[in-house]
């Protein structure tokens, strides 16, 4: 399961200032910076080759376990954000806006899908990058874009 880890706990950009989409969006950010310890060659072009096999084998586990617990977490996020949409009536009230929202859960969705096929132990470091810029992409505009616009449009009927 997904745990917090040495993640700025508040980023006030992240903040929609609903406490349970923004305690998630914690949890769920907390993996960036597991990512980037899992990974010795994070910051570097390459792939596994330079790494000791016990090194690959550890940091391939890694993400596997980081990818089941991510995807299991972001889809119960999702509907959980979807189901407040439409309990609220937004769905009905701003359609466009949800569908929008929405189509943006199932392509980061997809996006995680596709590296959990890809999985390959000797491109686990690609992969590791490649999930820390969906998720970095993830907190960088869907947050934005997305969820800071619902919780505004929440406010009114809260």
């Amino acid at each position: 399961m997904l745990s917090p880890s040495p993640f700025p706990g508040s980023a006030p950009g992240l903040l929609t200032g609903h406490a349970e989409i923004d305690q998630e969006h914690r949890l769920l950010l907390s993996t960036l910076g597991r990512l980037r310890e899992a990974c010795l060659r994070f910051d570097e072009p390459r792939d596994c080759g330079g790494c000791d096999a016990l090194t690959a084998a550890q940091c391939h586990n890694t993400l596997v376990e980081l990818l089941g617990d991510l995807l299991m977490f972001l889809i119960e996020h999702f509907q959980k954000e979807e189901a407040i949409m439409k309990e609220s009536g937004l769905t009905t009230r701003e359609r466009e806006i949800c569908e929008r929202h929405k189509e943006d859960h199932a392509a980061i969705s997809q996006t995680i899908l596709d590296i959990v096929t890809a999985l390959d132990p000797a491109r686990t470091a690609h992969l590791v990058r490649s999930l820390h810029t969906v998720l970095e992409r993830w907190q960088h505009n869907h947050i934005r874009l997305h969820d800071q616009i619902l919780v505004r449009l929440l406010l009114p009927a809260l």
